[in-house]
C-alpha cells in the first residue's frame, strides 16, 4: 500500500513538472488552409482581379483564365481591352472568381465583416475568402485593398487564446500572418477590413 502512495505521489509530482516546464504541450492549436498560388498584380488597381485569379484557381485548378481575363470581362473595350482607371466593385470581384473557376463554384460578396468562425467554416470547406480593407479619412472610406485569406488559426495555451489569420497580398506578393482583430481593425495593416468577397457552398 506504501508503494503504490508513494507512486502516486510521484506520478503527480512528474506531471507537475512537465506543465511546469513544457506549457506548450498542454496547448490547443486548431489550424485550418487551403493551398493557394500566389498572383502579383500586373497593374495598381488590379488587386481584385489578382485575388479572382488567386481563388477560381485556387477551387478549380484546371482552369486557364487569369487576372487579364477577368479584367477584359468586366472593365474592357476593344480599344482598351485591359484598362487600369477604376477598381472592380465588389460584384466584379465576385463574379471574377466565378469566372476564373468556370461556373463551378458560385461566390457572393457583402459590404461588411465576416466573424472568424465564418472564415474558418468556409476555408475548412476548402474555399479561401477574398477580404478587402478600407482607408478611411475622417470616417469616410477614400481607397481600399483586396486580398486573400486561406488560413486561420486558434491557439489556446497558458498564455491565452488568440485567433490568427494568414493572407496573401497581391500587390505585395507576400503572406502575411497576425491576429484576426489586428487585421480588422487596421492596427495592422492600416486598413480596416469592411468587405467580404466568398464562396457559396
Amino acid at each position: 500500500m506504501k508503494l503504490w502512495k508513494k507512486l502516486l505521489q510521484t506520478g503527480i509530482c512528474f506531471t507537475l513538472v512537465i506543465s511546469v516546464l513544457c506549457p506548450m504541450a498542454f496547448a490547443t492549436v486548431q489550424t485550418d488552409s487551403v493551398p493557394i498560388t500566389g498572383v502579383k498584380q500586373a497593374k495598381s488597381k488590379w488587386c481584385w482581379a489578382a485575388c479572382a485569379e488567386i481563388v477560381g484557381k485556387a477551387v478549380y485548378p484546371s482552369t486557364n483564365r487569369t487576372q487579364f481575363d477577368v479584367v477584359s470581362r468586366y472593365k474592357g473595350t476593344l480599344a482598351n481591352p485591359y484598362p487600369n482607371e477604376k477598381s472592380g466593385t465588389l460584384a466584379e470581384s465576385a463574379g471574377g472568381s466565378q469566372y476564373v473557376a468556370y461556373d463551378k463554384v458560385k461566390f457572393d460578396s457583402i459590404e461588411g465583416v465576416w466573424s472568424f468562425s465564418k472564415f474558418v467554416d468556409s476555408i475548412a470547406h476548402g474555399y479561401p475568402v477574398q477580404a478587402a480593407g478600407g482607408y478611411y479619412t475622417n470616417g469616410k472610406r477614400t481607397g481600399g485593398h483586396m486580398v486573400v485569406v486561406y488560413m486561420t488559426q486558434f491557439t489556446d495555451n497558458l498564455s491565452g487564446s488568440n485567433c490568427y489569420i494568414d493572407y496573401y497580398d497581391p500587390w505585395e506578393d507576400i503572406s502575411h500572418h497576425c491576429t484576426y482583430n489586428s487585421f480588422c481593425n487596421g492596427s495592422y495593416n492600416t486598413r480596416i477590413y469592411d468587405q467580404t468577397v466568398y464562396a457559396i457552398y
